[in-house]
């Protein structure tokens, strides 16, 4: 399944501009057509804001990660964040879901969790190795200790959020 031309409001504007055209050639010449709305433009720059304020978030984040943290645990929380984006938007894209306000709502959420997930796992993993276990043991150690919390947290977000899908059918189609 792929992105619809329909559901895509700016595409659908692009398409748009070109009908006044076609329906001023068949017209007397003293009908004027105008256009009173630009809401595809609203809502591409809508989209390109978000996204740009989107990477500034997790560039912040990076370089936030990079000050409090030692540079090699920092490096591996820092790049977590981009790589689970790319999976994310990829996904996205494989499974045609399109970006609106609720997948970009979901997208800020992922970036928390992601966030938050990493930090608690290193810090764990620091706490490790202020008790001298070696760096390959705590990273395994911490991986282990926390996978069962980690998921019990996302499966509880999810679990807020998925109702919204069976309860409110057409209000996400519409957005």
């Amino acid at each position: 399944m792929r992105c619809n031309r329909a559901n895509n409001i700016v595409q659908s504007g692009k398409d748009v501009d070109n009908a006044p055209e076609n329906f001023k050639k068949n017209c007397p010449s003293d009908i004027q057509v105008a256009k009173i709305s630009e809401l595809p433009k609203y809502v591409d720059d809508a989209v390109g804001n978000f996204l740009h304020e989107f990477m500034i978030a997790i560039v912040a984040v990076i370089i936030v990660t990079m000050l409090l943290l030692p540079l090699r645990v920092a490096s591996v929380a820092g790049i977590t964040v981009p790589i689970a984006v790319l999976i994310t938007l990829s996904g996205m894209y494989f499974f045609g879901i399109e970006l609106h306000t609720v997948s970009l709502a979901g997208l800020i959420i992922v970036l928390g969790m992601i966030v938050d997930n990493s930090i608690v796992v290193i810090d764990n993993y620091v706490e490790k190795l202020d008790h001298r276990i070696s760096p390959w043991h705590a990273a395994i150690q911490s991986a282990k200790d926390l996978f069962t919390p980690i998921v019990t947290a996302t499966l509880a977000i999810i679990s807020a959020y998925f109702p919204l899908m069976i309860f409110l059918p057409g209000t996400l189609e519409n957005l």
